[in-house]
């Protein structure tokens, strides 16, 4: 992705009850989404990913304190979140890394 880029899904759905993480990930058999529909027969989930730069494999991992790293991230999460109709909506970042 580029710097001012984000990929917003809409219509997410949930298939499987899970346990664990990493390599203690677990399949814990299926799960049944009850989650609201919209007007145009979309779940009411979103998505967003923004990606990062992987500092402890490009060198010096401080470098990620650096003004242009931490714009560069905040502008990323802004561009991700940012929502033109002006409905606030719930985050929830969910697991980073291991």
């Amino acid at each position: 992705m580029l710097t001012n880029e984000s990929i917003h899904f809409r219509g997410i759905e949930r298939f499987s009850k899970y346990s664990g993480y990493a390599q203690s990930f677990k399949f814990e058999g299926n799960y049944e989404d009850l989650t609201d529909i919209d007007e145009e027969n979309f779940v009411k989930k979103e998505l967003v990913a923004i990606d990062a730069l992987p500092f402890s494999f490009i060198g010096n991992r401080f470098m990620q304190f650096e003004k242009q790293y931490i714009d560069r991230e905040l502008f990323k999460a802004y561009c991700g979140f940012f929502d033109s109709s002006g409905n606030n909506k719930p985050i929830a970042t969910g697991n980073w890394g291991w």
